[in-house]
Protein backbone atom coordinates (compact mmCIF):
# COMPACT_ATOMS: atom_id res chain seq x y z
CA UNK A 1 0.00 0.00 0.00
CA UNK A 2 1.64 3.57 -0.64
CA UNK A 3 1.80 5.82 2.14
CA UNK A 4 -1.12 8.52 3.12
CA UNK A 5 -3.64 6.30 1.20
CA UNK A 6 -6.34 4.36 2.48
CA UNK A 7 -7.10 1.42 0.94
CA UNK A 8 -9.92 -0.57 2.25
CA UNK A 9 -9.92 -4.68 2.07
CA UNK A 10 -12.77 -6.49 2.20
CA UNK A 11 -13.95 -10.02 3.08
CA UNK A 12 -16.74 -12.18 3.24
CA UNK A 13 -16.96 -14.13 6.48
CA UNK A 14 -19.48 -17.41 6.56
CA UNK A 15 -22.65 -15.47 7.94
CA UNK A 16 -22.62 -13.44 4.63
CA UNK A 17 -21.61 -10.28 6.63
CA UNK A 18 -19.16 -8.27 4.47
CA UNK A 19 -16.17 -6.97 7.07
CA UNK A 20 -14.68 -3.86 5.78
CA UNK A 21 -10.89 -3.38 6.86
CA UNK A 22 -9.11 -0.27 6.41
CA UNK A 23 -5.32 -0.71 7.70
CA UNK A 24 -6.14 0.94 11.19
CA UNK A 25 -9.75 -0.28 11.78
CA UNK A 26 -10.82 -3.31 11.43
CA UNK A 27 -13.52 -3.45 13.27
CA UNK A 28 -16.51 -2.19 11.04
CA UNK A 29 -19.57 -4.11 10.39
CA UNK A 30 -21.99 -4.00 7.45
CA UNK A 31 -24.97 -6.94 6.81
CA UNK A 32 -24.74 -7.80 3.47
CA UNK A 33 -28.61 -8.14 3.72
CA UNK A 34 -31.15 -4.98 3.51
CA UNK A 35 -31.80 -5.43 7.74
CA UNK A 36 -31.77 -2.28 9.60
CA UNK A 37 -27.97 -0.88 9.83
CA UNK A 38 -27.09 -0.76 13.36
CA UNK A 39 -24.74 2.70 13.49
CA UNK A 40 -24.58 3.74 16.68
CA UNK A 41 -24.53 7.43 14.85
CA UNK A 42 -26.96 7.18 13.36
CA UNK A 43 -29.33 6.16 15.93
CA UNK A 44 -27.74 9.11 18.45
CA UNK A 45 -29.40 11.45 15.84
CA UNK A 46 -32.21 10.30 15.59
CA UNK A 47 -35.14 11.41 18.43
CA UNK A 48 -36.73 9.05 20.32
CA UNK A 49 -39.81 9.68 19.50
CA UNK A 50 -39.57 10.71 15.60
CA UNK A 51 -42.00 8.85 14.22
CA UNK A 52 -44.75 10.81 16.78
CA UNK A 53 -42.71 13.91 15.77
CA UNK A 54 -43.51 13.36 11.93
CA UNK A 55 -47.02 12.03 12.51
CA UNK A 56 -47.93 15.82 14.61
CA UNK A 57 -46.38 17.34 11.80
CA UNK A 58 -48.20 16.19 8.94
CA UNK A 59 -51.52 16.58 11.01
CA UNK A 60 -50.36 20.09 11.72
CA UNK A 61 -49.37 20.88 7.97
CA UNK A 62 -52.71 18.85 6.47
CA UNK A 63 -54.61 21.45 9.38
CA UNK A 64 -52.92 24.69 8.02
CA UNK A 65 -53.76 23.63 4.65
CA UNK A 66 -57.23 23.18 5.26
CA UNK A 67 -57.41 26.53 6.93
CA UNK A 68 -56.00 28.01 3.95
CA UNK A 69 -58.19 26.27 1.40
CA UNK A 70 -61.28 27.36 3.54
CA UNK A 71 -60.67 31.16 4.34
CA UNK A 72 -61.42 32.01 1.51
CA UNK A 73 -65.08 31.24 2.03
CA UNK A 74 -64.50 32.71 5.53
CA UNK A 75 -68.40 33.63 6.24
CA UNK A 76 -69.33 30.07 5.37
CA UNK A 77 -66.62 28.13 6.97
CA UNK A 78 -65.93 30.26 10.21
CA UNK A 79 -66.90 27.82 12.43
CA UNK A 80 -65.12 24.28 10.58
CA UNK A 81 -61.78 27.09 10.74
CA UNK A 82 -62.38 27.69 14.38
CA UNK A 83 -62.98 24.38 15.23
CA UNK A 84 -59.24 23.34 13.52
CA UNK A 85 -57.74 25.88 15.27
CA UNK A 86 -59.01 24.87 18.67
CA UNK A 87 -57.60 21.18 17.80
CA UNK A 88 -54.33 22.48 17.22
CA UNK A 89 -54.25 24.83 19.87
CA UNK A 90 -55.60 21.77 22.38
CA UNK A 91 -53.12 19.32 21.49
CA UNK A 92 -50.35 22.30 20.81
CA UNK A 93 -49.40 20.94 17.49
CA UNK A 94 -48.02 24.17 16.84
CA UNK A 95 -44.84 23.04 19.55
CA UNK A 96 -43.99 20.75 16.46
CA UNK A 97 -42.33 23.74 14.46
CA UNK A 98 -41.10 25.38 17.08
CA UNK A 99 -43.11 27.72 18.65
CA UNK A 100 -44.13 28.21 22.26
CA UNK A 101 -47.48 29.77 22.00
CA UNK A 102 -50.41 29.08 19.74
CA UNK A 103 -50.62 33.17 19.24
CA UNK A 104 -46.99 33.22 17.54
CA UNK A 105 -48.09 29.81 15.47
CA UNK A 106 -51.13 31.82 14.38
CA UNK A 107 -49.37 34.92 13.43
CA UNK A 108 -46.89 33.45 11.53
CA UNK A 109 -48.46 30.52 9.91
CA UNK A 110 -52.05 31.09 9.42
CA UNK A 111 -52.75 33.37 6.50
CA UNK A 112 -55.45 34.85 8.91
CA UNK A 113 -55.04 37.98 11.65
CA UNK A 114 -53.78 36.94 15.24
CA UNK A 115 -56.79 38.46 16.40
CA UNK A 116 -59.39 37.03 14.23
CA UNK A 117 -56.98 33.37 14.84
CA UNK A 118 -58.13 33.72 18.63
CA UNK A 119 -61.13 34.91 18.19
CA UNK A 120 -62.73 31.84 16.21
CA UNK A 121 -60.87 29.62 18.97
CA UNK A 122 -62.91 31.42 21.40
CA UNK A 123 -66.43 30.99 18.80
CA UNK A 124 -65.59 27.20 19.45
CA UNK A 125 -65.75 27.02 22.60
CA UNK A 126 -68.16 29.48 23.73
CA UNK A 127 -71.11 28.87 20.68
CA UNK A 128 -72.71 25.64 19.54
CA UNK A 129 -72.03 25.03 15.83
CA UNK A 130 -75.47 25.29 14.78
CA UNK A 131 -76.45 28.47 16.45
CA UNK A 132 -73.17 30.07 15.32
CA UNK A 133 -73.64 28.83 11.63
CA UNK A 134 -77.57 30.39 11.81
CA UNK A 135 -76.34 33.45 13.22
CA UNK A 136 -73.09 34.19 10.99
CA UNK A 137 -69.61 35.26 11.59
CA UNK A 138 -70.49 38.95 12.30
CA UNK A 139 -73.19 38.29 14.73
CA UNK A 140 -71.26 35.81 16.67
CA UNK A 141 -68.33 38.37 16.86
CA UNK A 142 -70.46 40.78 18.28
CA UNK A 143 -71.98 38.83 21.09
CA UNK A 144 -68.78 37.42 21.72
CA UNK A 145 -66.84 41.56 22.07
CA UNK A 146 -70.32 41.87 24.28
CA UNK A 147 -69.85 38.84 26.45
CA UNK A 148 -65.82 39.84 26.84
CA UNK A 149 -67.26 43.97 27.96
CA UNK A 150 -69.65 42.37 30.42
CA UNK A 151 -67.39 40.27 32.01
CA UNK A 152 -65.11 42.75 32.33
CA UNK A 153 -67.93 45.00 33.98
CA UNK A 154 -68.38 41.95 36.38
CA UNK A 155 -64.92 41.74 37.36
CA UNK A 156 -64.04 45.75 37.58
CA UNK A 157 -67.23 46.29 40.11
CA UNK A 158 -66.32 45.47 43.70
CA UNK A 159 -67.92 42.63 46.04
CA UNK A 160 -70.22 44.15 48.40
CA UNK A 161 -68.65 43.79 52.25
CA UNK A 162 -69.64 41.04 54.11
CA UNK A 163 -70.77 41.01 58.12
CA UNK A 164 -68.08 40.36 60.25
CA UNK A 165 -70.07 38.66 62.50
CA UNK A 166 -70.39 35.59 59.75
CA UNK A 167 -66.56 35.35 58.67
CA UNK A 168 -65.83 33.82 61.75
CA UNK A 169 -68.52 31.02 61.39
CA UNK A 170 -68.05 27.78 58.99
CA UNK A 171 -70.31 27.64 55.61
CA UNK A 172 -72.32 24.76 57.26
CA UNK A 173 -73.27 26.87 60.65
CA UNK A 174 -74.94 29.85 58.85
Amino acid sequence: MARGKKESLSETDSSQNVVCATPSKKSKVRENSSATVRNPKAMARTPDRAEELKARLQELMTATQRIKSMKRSLDDKFFDIAEILAGIEERKLFEVKGYSNFASFAAREVDLPQKRCEQLVRIFRVFQRDAALEAGLERITVALTALDERWECIERTPLPATRRSHAALPVHKL
